[in-house]
């Protein structure tokens, strides 16, 4: 499998951890964060202090907030949101 552009949308634990793994295989990672407070303190700190504290984000990992950034010219799609908002994003990624 050659170098792919993956997305992965929801930058929690299990995003986080997903985006790591992909990014070591050499793949381009974005990550989407929707809450505000969140990504604010992703992308400055390069730190999940809620998940993984101490555990430091690569820098050729792309945090956005915007969904539609995030999936752009993707070739895969990973959904990693919590199920209470899988039916929100769902809706957010269907028309793009």
């Amino acid at each position: 499998m050659g170098k792919k552009k993956i997305s992965v949308l929801g930058a929690g634990g299990w995003g986080i951890t997903l985006a790591r793994l992909m990014d070591k295989q050499g793949h381009q990672i974005t990550l989407w964060e929707p809450i505000e407070e969140n990504l604010v303190i992703l992308t400055k700190q390069r730190e999940a202090i809620d998940y993984f504290p101490g555990f430091k984000i690569p820098k050729d990992i792309i945090i956005t907030g915007s969904i539609k950034e995030a999936i752009l010219h993707s070739d895969v799609i990973i959904i990693a949101v919590r199920s209470a908002f899988l039916r929100d994003t769902a809706e957010q990624i269907k028309g793009l």
